[in-house]
């Protein structure tokens, strides 16, 4: 998810202790142009080139932004594990 989730918005969340806590992470999907430097190290080099590409399919209209909807639950055992461990 390093390249793909920026600038999302997070909603519709809920706690209680005997549920846990649940929301929903959304984000509008689509690509912006990132500049190489020469100092990137090969993985920042491969996903530069990969949203690159991605924003090219994009801009000829061979690929549609669209939305991710992601909706994640926390256990309240997790919630613990997270908060005291």
């Amino acid at each position: 998810l390093l390249g793909t989730i920026h600038n999302a918005d997070v909603y519709d969340i809920t706690y209680s202790n005997k549920e846990g806590i649940s929301l929903v992470i959304s984000d509008f999907y689509d690509f912006d142009y990132w500049e190489s430097k020469p100092d990137n190290d090969i993985v920042d080099k491969g996903t530069i080139f990969v949203n690159n590409n991605a924003y090219k399919q994009q801009q000829l209209g061979h690929l549609k932004p669209y939305v991710l909807y992601i909706p994640i639950k926390f256990t309240p055992e997790e919630v613990r594990d997270i908060l005291y461990e």
